[in-house]
């Protein structure tokens, strides 16, 4: 009851867009390569990843007023995408959860998804990594100075500089991110705000207006009535993954991405 209260409040099915969602298809067939699942099972989330990012539609807005049975059939209409895979992008898009995916992120340790996000680290590789004993991020860095990855099969001098200047890469990404993306992301949180029906005025301040090149955070202005209510809908969108800060008037909140 709780779930499907908050779900007619915030609108989710708007929240998620094409990008996010190929993201998690990606990571699905990385897990599920890393797990030994079968090449053809991997193969087709990668494809169905690439057909979601590249669909010219919005999925959230394609089946938007449907019943679950026409969902998963309209999801099923893009190519690359079985009734499987439908099925459970129906629940990612609607609930903004997907049990399949929780499933897999508790068979695989923090420290091997956090090791595929560097570039030059693909599946087979963080595999690999794990059978050696190299099992987080430090030691990959200490393995990689020491030239100890070189001794690897599949690996190589040329692996090891781009392993360190991935992390260094990624390190960077964590501090700020690009105009483009954080623009998509305060779309989204703006979005998800006006459906609520709270804010008078909204609108997105900051370096993002600024028109910066990079952005470490995303400010964004609002006048309300009901501000605590407002504050409320914030702290609990599905983007959100950290509550900073939670009053009446401001809040602050660290998102997933």
């Amino acid at each position: 009851m709780e779930r499907r209260q908050r779900k007619q409040q915030m609108g989710d099915e708007s929240l998620l867009s094409n990008k996010k969602i190929a993201e998690i298809l990606r990571e699905i067939s990385e897990m599920m390569e890393i797990l030994g699942e079968n090449p053809f099972k991997v193969r087709a989330y990668e494809n169905a990843a690439r057909q979601v990012e590249n669909h010219p539609a919005p999925l959230a807005e394609e089946i938007e007023g449907l019943d679950e049975k026409g969902q998963i059939e309209k999801l099923g209409e893009i190519p690359s995408v079985g009734k499987g895979i439908a099925e459970r992008l129906v629940q990612l898009i609607t609930s903004g959860r997907m049990d399949y995916y929780e499933e897999l992120q508790k068979k695989i340790s923090p420290q091997m998804l956090e090791m595929l996000k560097i570039p030059d680290l693909g599946p087979k590789k963080v595999k690999a990594l794990q059978e050696a004993g190299i099992k987080s991020i430090e030691a990959l860095e200490k393995a990689a100075k020491e030239g100890k990855l070189r001794t690897l099969a599949g690996f190589g001098t040329k692996t090891e500089e781009n392993i360190l200047r991935g992390m260094e890469l990624v390190r960077a990404q964590r501090e700020r991110i690009l105009l483009d993306e954080a623009t998509e992301m305060a779309t989204a949180l703006l979005n998800a705000l006006k459906k609520s029906g709270l804010p008078k005025r909204l609108e997105v301040a900051g370096s993002i207006r600024r028109r910066k090149e990079t952005i470490r955070d995303i400010d964004i202005l609002a006048t309300s009535s009901k501000p605590k209510a407002l504050m409320d809908v914030f702290v609990n969108l599905p983007q959100v993954k950290h509550v900073a800060a939670h009053g009446e008037t401001k809040s602050s909140v660290t998102l997933q991405e």
